[in-house]
């Protein structure tokens, strides 16, 4: 990567004309302390209700596009040679992950109506511009496993990877039911998971 706009990522088409960025944004809470316990920048329930929650919102409301500053720091998303980085230099942060889920499936999409009847779950919706590939990031912000039902019809195929405190872009299983009327995905506690439906 050699510059911070590789890690920027839009959708289209424009609101009303216009484009919107949220800019120069991050979350650092405790980095002052001497105190590790006090570095809420290391912790994933942290990240998740903070950076996930935020991008959530940005995407929810059309945001044109979204930057994290900084990419390369110790509370950015990817480690540096600071003792309060959580992983190595060089190395991807959870906060990394998050963004990923955007950069990774939002890119290159228009942002489509997406609606959860669970309080628990925030969900955003994009679909390609062929028409033929819908992406849905959902954030489970419950401390339990949610199965969760996207009911798009003529769905043929589907792959999902989810980001917890523990996997970092995991790989996990969905169900198509025979009718074809969508997909069923297992989220776990406290995650976010990105789900590619091919129609």
């Amino acid at each position: 990567v050699k510059n911070l706009h590789d890690y920027v990522f839009g959708l289209y088409p424009r609101i009303q004309g216009k484009t919107w960025w949220m800019t120069e944004h991050l979350f650092n809470d405790g980095e002052k302390s001497d105190d590790p316990s006090a570095w809420e920048f290391q912790k994933w329930q942290y990240c998740l209700n903070h950076l996930g929650k935020e991008i959530h919102m940005c995407m929810e409301g059309y945001c044109s596009a979204y930057i994290y500053w900084y990419l390369k720091r110790f509370y950015g998303l990817m480690g540096d040679n600071d003792k309060r980085s959580p992983v190595d230099e060089g190395e991807i942060a959870k906060n990394g992950y998050i963004m990923a889920h955007y950069a990774q499936y939002a890119t290159g999409t228009t942002r489509i109506k997406a609606v959860t009847n669970n309080t628990g779950i925030c969900a955003t919706a994009y679909i390609n511009e062929a028409g033929n590939e819908v992406t849905v990031v959902l954030l489970n912000f419950t401390e339990a496993t949610q199965c969760v039902e996207i009911p798009l019809a003529g769905t043929k195929r589907a792959s999902a990877v989810e980001t917890n405190e523990n996997k970092n872009m995991e790989v996990i299983s969905t169900e198509i039911p025979e009718s074809g009327e969508g997909v069923y995905v297992l989220l776990s506690g406290n995650s976010i998971t990105s789900i590619r439906l091919t129609l």
